[in-house]
C-alpha cells in the first residue's frame, strides 16, 4: 500500500496543512517584529525574533518535505511536485489561484468600502500577475533546454 493511499483524505493531512500554514505566517510574523524591534533600538529583541522565525520556517520546509515525499503533490494545491518542471508548474497553478482570490478580495473591499485595502489587494494581484508571467517564461525556457538535452542524448 503507498503512503499515499494511507495519509490522502485523512485528518492528520488536513493538520498538516494547518499547522504548515501557522509555522509560515509565524515566520513572517516574527520576521516583521523583528524590523519592528531593530527601528526602534532594540537589536537584542529583534535577534530573538528573528531566530525564532528561521526555526519556524524550518519547521514549515519540514512539514512541507514530509508531506510532499508522502503524497508526490504540493500540500497546499494539490498539484504534483518533484521534477523541477512539475515544481514550476505548481507555483503557476498557486500564483493563478491566488489572482482569482485577490480578485474576489478586491470586490469584498469594494462593498465595503475599502479603498485603501482594494488598492492593497490590487497592487499585489499585480504583483502576482508579472510573477506567473515570468514563471511561464522560465517553464517555456526549461522545457525547451530539457528539450534540447534529450535530442542531444540520442
Amino acid at each position: 500500500m503507498s503512503h499515499r493511499s494511507v495519509v490522502a483524505g485523512t485528518k492528520t493531512l488536513e493538520n498538516c496543512k494547518e499547522l504548515f500554514a501557522q509555522q509560515a505566517m509565524n515566520a513572517i510574523k516574527l520576521e516583521l517584529f523583528a524590523d519592528r524591534a531593530d527601528f526602534s533600538g532594540y537589536t537584542e529583541v529583534s535577534d530573538v525574533f528573528r531566530s525564532i522565525a528561521r526555526v519556524e520556517k524550518e519547521q514549515a520546509k519540514q512539514i512541507f518535505r514530509i508531506m510532499e515525499d508522502e503524497l508526490g503533490e504540493d500540500l497546499t494545491t494539490g498539484a504534483p511536485v518533484g521534477e523541477t518542471d512539475a515544481n514550476i508548474e505548481a507555483v503557476l497553478s498557486s500564483k493563478k489561484a491566488e489572482i482569482e482570490t485577490l480578485e474576489e478580495y478586491m470586490g469584498t473591499a469594494q462593498k465595503e468600502e475599502l479603498d485603501w485595502v482594494e488598492e492593497l489587494f490590487d497592487t499585489i494581484s499585480s504583483a502576482k500577475e508579472r510573477q506567473v508571467f515570468i514563471l511561464e517564461d522560465t517553464l517555456e525556457e526549461f522545457q525547451k533546454r530539457e528539450g534540447e538535452e534529450e535530442a542531444s542524448e540520442e
